[in-house]
């Protein structure tokens, strides 16, 4: 089992989008942060799509945080982001800052000690689809209207 240090914090991410992810950049919140051995995160590494992996960060300093900032671009118009953090207040999270076309899902999974935390991370594209109680309808007499996902022409 690799060195976790006083505190730590590990994310299993699937890339589950339309594209390879590449990551553009990796800052940690500390300079007393370091990768747990085997799972580190470095720029110009390639997530590939359906593929998965597993990055961790830790701390032998009680009073210091684990965690890493994790900037990952794909698709869309600029990277998404995933904040990984373990602190030292007893709160851990991953916080994904998606774009336009991804966005990302985290769950965390229950582990037997607080000070090491782990999750699961899903990147994902976003819906484009509407919500089920959104319907367009026409305006005015005679012209094409949208009711329940169908085109139909008003008399």
């Amino acid at each position: 089992m690799a060195d976790t240090g006083y505190r730590s914090i590990e994310a299993q991410c699937t890339n589950s989008t339309r594209a390879d992810m590449t990551i553009t950049a990796v800052q940690f919140g500390t300079t007393a942060v370091s990768w747990i051995s085997g799972e580190e995160a470095k720029v110009g590494d390639i997530l590939k799509m359906w593929d998965g992996v597993l990055w961790g960060v830790k701390t032998d300093d009680p009073q210091s945080n684990a965690d890493v900032t994790i900037s990952l671009f794909g698709l869309g118009s600029h990277p998404l982001t995933m904040h990984i953090s373990n602190g030292y207040t007893g709160k851990s999270a991953i916080t994904i800052t998606g774009n336009d076309v991804i966005t990302g899902s985290v769950t965390q999974i229950t582990t037997p000690n607080a000070y090491h935390t782990q999750f699961q991370v899903v990147f994902h594209m976003v819906s484009s689809r509407l919500p089920d109680h959104a319907v367009y309808v026409g305006e005015v007499r005679g012209h094409t209207s949208k009711q329940g996902g169908h085109t139909s022409k008003q008399a």
